[in-house]
């Protein structure tokens, strides 16, 4: 994105190639083939960025969701059929270059296939999407990483396996979904994620809160500057509460002994896996908590 907007789709991705160019030859066809200039509207809202900085419209970059047709407020916009010739302008790999490099990333994909993990790990999906369909809606725009405002959301790599490549997954040890936000669903141009209003997103389950006892320092009867960060750092209003509270436990101390100790819990049935308590948790390398696939229905 330091480069150019979408890079990875317009310069690397084969399949976002291969997408580009059945785009051009396209028999569905948006019209006009620029933005009115005196509104300007379309261009500013679409989020696949299908216009250049003079308002020309590039068809390789649309993928039909039809916005600009809806919020249309003088009904100029429209999606028609049209005689399948490519638009006017440079051919899809402008240079040599730009071919070589997608070529060579095709190249690349079944090596990096031999490293996939035989059975991969669960991700934390976007607060809202349902892990059915996810991938298979998902187009790997990167609109909702580029939205985040934490920089939680990261692009997979073969963690999730190579169906998982390059999809949106929550790391709460980099940053947190923030409980005040909902722009990934906002700017998801297929409903991957869905739109969901502030209230319904802050009920959206992501996930489910774990402490591991033999990570934790609380478990291990240490306190090596943790002042339970985790339980300030739960978002959840007074009713019904946070999804962390201290209970009377057993736990076996590193050296094998036994003993009760006052220790955080999470209380699955409240957590919604935003995953600011693993983001707060003082350890310098992996949490005591960690967030992992959820308990309870969405």
């Amino acid at each position: 994105e330091t480069l150019e907007r979408r890079f990875w789709c317009r310069n690397l991705c084969p399949l976002g190639a291969l997408l580009g160019l059945i785009g051009r030859f396209s028999l569905a066809r948006r019209r006009p083939a620029a933005s009115c200039p005196n509104c300007g509207q379309c261009a500013a809202r679409c989020r696949m960025h299908a216009f250049d900085e003079r308002g020309k419209f590039h068809a390789e970059s649309c993928v039909l969701c039809m916005e600009c047709v809806a919020e249309c407020e003088k009904g100029i916009v429209r999606i028609g059929l049209t005689s399948p010739r490519p638009l006017a302008g440079p051919p899809v790999f402008e240079s040599r270059r730009r071919f070589l490099a997608a070529a060579s990333v095709s190249i690349a994909l079944p090596v990096l296939v031999r490293w996939a993990p035989a059975s991969p790990a669960p991700a934390l999906r976007p607060p809202g999407a349902d892990p059915a369909d996810f991938l298979d809606r998902c187009t790997r725009c990167g609109l909702c990483i580029r939205a985040c405002p934490t920089g939680g959301l990261r692009p997979a790599l073969l963690e999730q396996g190579v169906a998982g490549l390059f999809a949106p997954a929550l790391v709460p040890r980099i940053g947190h979904c923030d409980y005040d936000c909902n722009a990934c669903g906002t700017v998801c141009p297929t409903d991957a994620i869905p739109r969901l209003s502030l209230e319904a997103k802050r009920r959206a389950v992501i996930g489910t809160a774990r402490f591991d006892p033999d990570h934790c320092v609380q478990y291990l009867g240490r306190e090596d500057g943790c002042e339970g960060q985790c339980m300030a750092a739960c978002p959840l209003p007074a009713d019904p509460g946070i999804a962390i509270e201290y209970q009377t436990r057993t736990v076996r101390l590193p050296d094998g002994v036994q003993t009760q100790l006052d220790v955080p819990v999470v209380l699955a049935e409240r957590c919604i896996g935003c995953g600011r308590c693993e983001r707060s948790c003082p350890l310098p390398a992996a949490a005591g908590v960690r967030v992992g696939p959820r308990q309870r229905p969405a």
